[in-house]
């Protein structure tokens, strides 16, 4: 079964969470739409770049190569 995670994502951060914590994919649809409207592709495009370079530089702290690299153990949990 795949498991697609939809509802509060943000940020490329967000998406390293979600498939850190074992999502197959990380749905964006609120932002996507605010994009647009103001954008139009261009706006989507530059949206889409962010979370991107959100994504990779977040992997680049944490050593992950791949997204297959992207494990729960790179996840630090508050428990305050």
């Amino acid at each position: 079964m795949k498991i697609f995670v939809d509802g509060a994502v943000r940020s490329g951060e967000d998406v390293f969470k979600l498939i850190a914590l074992g999502a197959d994919a990380a749905l964006i649809g609120r932002p996507y739409v605010v994009s647009v409207y103001g954008g139009g592709a261009h706006g989507a495009e530059l949206y889409t770049r962010k979370i991107l370079w959100e994504l990779q530089n977040i992997m680049r702290q944490t050593d992950s190569r791949t997204l297959a690299d992207i494990t729960r153990d790179k996840v630090v949990f508050d428990r305050g």
